[in-house]
């Protein structure tokens, strides 16, 4: 077997993790009365700044979202709190992190937030489903029908070399992650996941290496996992890492089983590989059998197979060579 070698520590994962674009992760669905007993703060207002910019040693993008408040429906803020987000745009590179809502300057919302380590910084609880945009104080309306979201990205070569970490290679994951990438490289296209072996490397960060391994997301995170994408200004994809959330329970059977207390790691694995290509999240009820849409709950296993918008989703991004 392949090794790749390599360590660091991930360090916090801040508040909320924001990506340059649309992004969303497989989540856990919170019930809206459960989102709003755990909120420090439920909040509308508009998004009035945003700072991008590189850790210390250059391997995360994180992006501090200050928002105008118009409306407290629970709890306080400060007028100068900060929500801080990792992900972000500095210079040629973006760094896209799922799981987390988007902001956007100018942009009405209501979120709702939890207080962060330091003073005067919160996070959004429950990702995605902890942030609404509104127009003029009203929901937007739905988009118009489709079956998979495809925003630009790409990789070139149509090819995903990933490196599983060595203390799931321990747990005995390698199969259900291999089918998983099956999934998506007997779909058609002319994309294919590779399994690259083994490798110390812990974390997501930039270091040119695509991971899938594990870490502890935080009490307010709602993610089965996150997937970081590393992107150049060409809309090109540099590297992706793929972080399994410790806090879940999960199971590896090769039948078609899971049980109602966890995760299957086949089944969300083959939804965070559909992200590493660069399908992005479905959001609207119509579109729940599809592999690629956001919320799955303990026990499922249906994303094991694609449905026709994940192999069309592919096929459109990486046709298949005459």
């Amino acid at each position: 077997m392949k090794y790749r070698n390599g360590a660091r520590a991930l360090g916090t994962v801040l508040v909320i993790l924001f990506a340059a674009g649309q992004v969303w992760a497989a989540m856990r669905p919170i019930p809206k009365t459960e989102l709003d007993r755990r909120s420090d703060v439920i909040v509308t207002g508009k998004v009035m700044g945003m700072k991008s910019y590189w850790n210390s040693d250059k391997t995360l993008i994180y992006t501090d979202v200050t928002i105008e408040p118009e409306e407290f429906i629970k709890g306080r803020m400060r007028r100068n709190a900060v929500i801080k987000v990792i992900g972000g745009e500095v210079g040629e590179m973006s760094l896209v992190v799922e799981e987390m809502p988007v902001f956007s300057l100018g942009e009405m919302v209501t979120v709702n937030l939890a207080k962060g380590r330091d003073e005067g910084v919160f996070e959004v609880l429950g990702g995605a489903q902890g942030k609404n945009p509104t127009l003029g104080g009203r929901p937007k309306p739905p988009p118009p029908l489709f079956y998979y979201d495809y925003r630009g990205y790409k990789r070139d070569p149509a090819v995903c070399n990933y490196y599983i970490n060595q203390g799931l290679l321990e747990k005995g994951w390698e199969a259900a992650l291999q089918r998983a990438g099956d999934s998506w490289s007997l779909a058609g296209s002319a994309f294919r996941f590779h399994d690259s072996g083994g490798t110390n490397i812990k974390s997501a960060k930039l270091d040119g290496v695509n991971i899938i391994s594990d870490s502890d997301l935080g009490a307010n995170s709602s993610a089965w996992a996150m997937n970081f994408w590393y992107i150049s200004r060409r809309k090109q994809v540099v590297e992706n890492d793929i972080i399994f959330n410790t806090r879940a329970i999960w199971y590896t059977y090769p039948e078609d089983y899971c049980p109602d207390d966890g995760g299957d790691v086949q089944a969300i694995a083959c939804h965070e590989m559909g992200h590493s290509l660069l399908l992005f999240n479905l959001m609207e009820t119509y579109q729940s059998e599809q592999t690629m849409y956001w919320a799955c709950y303990p026990g499922e296993t249906k994303w094991r197979s694609l449905d026709f918008g994940d192999r069309d989703g592919i096929n459109f991004i990486y046709p298949a060579t005459p």
